[in-house]
């Protein structure tokens, strides 16, 4: 199997994510400590880290991946896709 570059390099543990300044690093690192993510909406144009921050924060608190469940609001942002991804 082909594994995609951005795959291959994407960082896994939050040590190797790259914030954007120090008060979201302090705001993540917190999520971490109290072992909890409060509601979240990640927005901004792609290539900014958005999905590998989840994916970090997945790994870091221990969350199984058949726990979750991903969904692209670029691509799949009709009510009848999400209502069908949920059920």
């Amino acid at each position: 199997m082909i594994e995609l570059w951005t795959e291959k390099y994407r960082p896994k543990k939050l040590e190797d994510y790259v914030f954007t300044d120090t008060n979201q690093r302090q705001i993540v690192d917190s999520w971490v400590k109290d072992g909890i993510i409060p509601h979240v909406l990640l927005s901004g144009s792609p290539g900014t880290g958005k999905t590998t921050l989840a994916k970090v924060l997945i790994h870091e608190l221990g969350v199984e991946e058949y726990d979750t469940l991903e969904i692209n609001a670029s691509r799949e942002n009709s009510v009848d896709v999400v209502r069908n991804r949920i059920v």
